[in-house]
């Protein structure tokens, strides 16, 4: 199998930590892009080419990756505070956008591949599962942020992978919390959790999504597609499922509806999405969510990440 150099934006994120893990695992070659390469450095044990990529300075992060020439850069980066864009949009247009944008054309100056992470948060009208050209509807700031940058990026590099996703998972850094880590943070300490009935969605787990995202790149598949597990499920349901394989009461988790929180941002209902063309475009089976489930709940009880220390009791 051909080994390549990932350039990866959001290194230290909740996808873009999987990534990094998993390549480097793999024998790949990793440079990290994060805004403080020295606290990543000090507190990921891995060995990564790390340097500075801040998506506010856009042209000196296109720069830096311009020097180490990667096969292909995976953009992971956002600015992902639903709600803060949408009381900050200028700024969200300029990081989400305009930064995207400059970092597609500095990857289709030198030759490289580029994979734009975007979001099932652009499907705001309907039910799902939605296709590919589902998309649009009432959106919110940071939804039409990642829709126009999509569009750019088409523009600017064609042979672009662009991939709508949704992820649960562990941060391979301490001081973040995904949902499923506040999840099960709240189960650990017997406290109540509320699951929304009215917001349903069809994640993967950060392991499988960086599976198939290698699998995308050594077919060479460009263009837009969905990718997620094969259903869709409420955050509610899928409370309920952690916490019963968990061992925990389910009647810790309590059903809410999205509606009545008074967000700032609007949040789509139901943004499930039909992946079937990512699958048959890469010949792989979709997974689950429930198999999706029990690949993050066993890499709980293996301890990888460092993660014992969090949930301390559960393992």
């Amino acid at each position: 199998m051909n080994k390549y150099h990932f350039a990866i934006t959001g290194a230290n994120g909740l996808l873009g930590g999987m990534l990094c893990w998993r390549y480097g695992q793999a024998g790949h070659r990793i440079t990290a892009l994060v805004r403080d390469p020295q606290t990543f450095l000090a507190m990921n044990k891995s060995e990564f080419t790390c340097l500075t990529g801040d998506l506010a300075k856009p042209k000196t992060m296109a720069d830096e990756v311009g020097k180490v020439n990667p096969d292909l850069i995976v953009h992971c980066a956002a600015l992902t505070n639903v709600d803060y864009c949408e009381d900050n949009p200028e700024e969200a247009i300029f990081i989400n956008e305009v930064a995207s944008e400059q970092l597609a054309a500095r990857a289709s100056q030198i030759g490289a591949g580029f994979v734009y992470i975007s979001s099932d948060s652009v499907y705001g009208k309907g039910k799902g599962p939605h296709k590919e050209e589902d998309a649009g509807g009432a959106l919110s700031v940071y939804a039409q942020t990642k829709l126009n940058a999509e569009e750019k990026i088409k523009a600017i590099h064609p042979s672009a992978l662009i991939l709508r996703t949704c992820h649960f998972g562990f941060n391979l850094l301490p001081g973040r919390s995904s949902l499923a880590e506040w999840m099960l943070g709240n189960m650990v300490a017997g406290k109540e959790i509320g699951g929304f009935v009215d917001a349903c969605f069809s994640p993967l787990y950060t392991k499988t999504s960086a599976e198939m995202i290698l699998a995308a790149t050594r077919k060479g598949i460009k263009g837009i597609y969905n990718l997620g597990s094969s259903d869709g499920i409420s955050k509610y349901r899928f409370a309920l499922q952690l916490a019963n394989e968990l061992g925990f009461e389910t009647k810790m988790v309590t059903p809410k509806k999205q509606a009545e929180q008074g967000f700032a941002a609007i949040r789509p209902p139901d943004p499930v999405m039909d992946s079937s063309r990512f699958y048959e475009a890469v010949a792989l089976q979709p997974p689950t969510l429930s198999e999706e489930i029990d690949k993050f709940i066993r890499t709980l009880r293996d301890g990888k990440f460092d993660i014992q220390e969090r949930f301390e009791g559960l393992l």
